[in-house]
């Protein structure tokens, strides 16, 4: 520290004691409460069920297979896929789509002011996401206006 501040911050203290002792206080009363006076003042009663019961009775035809099936169309349609006769179609179709999808991104990420690299990566993580996660087989991910 530099002599200076040395002096001040000894001022400070000294005087500190009656910046104390001369500043306004603020004083807050409020009741202290009991559980019975929220529940008398806020009309709070028990629930007639359980949260546990409530859940039974809504999802008691809760399917866990038709819900994953649901949520992840993949797992509904791989085992089923036809690879003898897909495969190929499939194939040149995504090609095809990268052809058009990757130069795009590189594009839009120099656009941005990022690496190019950062586009690629924007061609590819949400085709392959939707690819998880998506229900229609004719889609095609990127800018379009």
């Amino acid at each position: 520290m530099e002599s200076g501040n040395k002096e001040e911050c000894r001022a400070l203290l000294e005087n500190f004691d009656d910046k104390m002792n001369n500043n306004p206080e603020l004083f807050i009363r409020r009741p202290v409460y009991e559980q019975k006076d929220l529940d008398c003042i806020y009309d709070y009663s028990k629930p007639d069920k359980s949260l546990n019961q409530k859940l039974k009775s809504t999802y008691k035809e809760f399917n866990l297979n038709v819900f994953l099936k649901k949520t992840i169309p993949i797992i509904d349609w791989l085992p089923n896929y036809d690879w003898k006769k897909n495969i190929l179609s499939d194939v040149v179709a995504g090609f095809t789509v990268a052809v058009m999808h990757i130069p795009q991104g590189m594009a839009y990420a120099m656009l941005g002011n990022v690496p190019p690299i950062v586009g690629i990566y924007m061609a590819f993580f949400p085709v392959f996401i939707y690819m998880i996660f998506g229900t229609s087989r004719h889609n095609s991910m990127g800018k379009h206006k």
